[in-house]
């Protein structure tokens, strides 16, 4: 229960963090996803079966601060847990060096994916007159997405390590003493 609580204010954390200080901190316009980051960490280490209530979480969350119809952030960060998780699955090596560079490639090609059927799913339900102009006006990726990406490797690097801390601590916590009975 403790663990729940813990992660439950972690998440809300890391959303007032990132939809009220990151847009103060990046002028740009150009934020690091926070949420994202975490629902990858947690879908590289866990696997998507224990990550998919904290994705169905931080995506309402995303979604309420967004001002979007409830449902689109939590669709999308399912997918980017159950993706990470399945490349995880499949490719993760146990070497130090080569472990980095594949998850800053998951990390990387989860924030390009996000952010193009984010703005694609952003397009074609923010119906301007007819339903047929939003699918016209398509995604062209440009620099900035360069730049999300290496923002969201930055944050990524920085929060990977505390959650690490937290999910450590949890299973130590979780652990039962050889000769207990419950």
């Amino acid at each position: 229960m403790i663990q729940k609580a813990v992660i439950f204010i972690f998440i809300f954390l890391a959303a007032i963090i990132q939809f009220s200080l990151f847009p103060a901190l990046f002028p740009l316009g150009i934020c690091p996803d926070l949420l994202l980051m975490s629902v990858i960490f947690w879908a590289l280490r866990n696997g998507f079966e224990k990550t998919a209530a904290r994705a169905v979480l931080a995506g309402f969350l995303a979604d309420l601060f967004h001002f979007q119809p409830v449902g689109t952030d939590i669709l999308l960060f399912s997918l980017a847990a159950f993706g990470a998780s399945s490349l995880a699955k499949r490719f993760l090596v146990s070497h130090r060096a080569w472990g980095f560079f594949f998850t800053s490639g998951v990390v990387a090609a989860g924030t390009i994916a996000y952010a193009v059927s984010s703005n694609f799913v952003g397009n074609v339900f923010h119906f301007g007159g007819e339903y047929g102009q939003a699918i016209n006006s398509g995604y062209i990726p440009d620099w900035s997405i360069a730049l999300k990406v290496i923002f969201n490797l930055a944050v990524f690097a920085l929060v990977s390590r505390p959650l690490e801390k937290i999910e450590k601590t949890f299973e130590l916590y979780g652990q039962r003493m050889p000769g207990f009975r419950k």
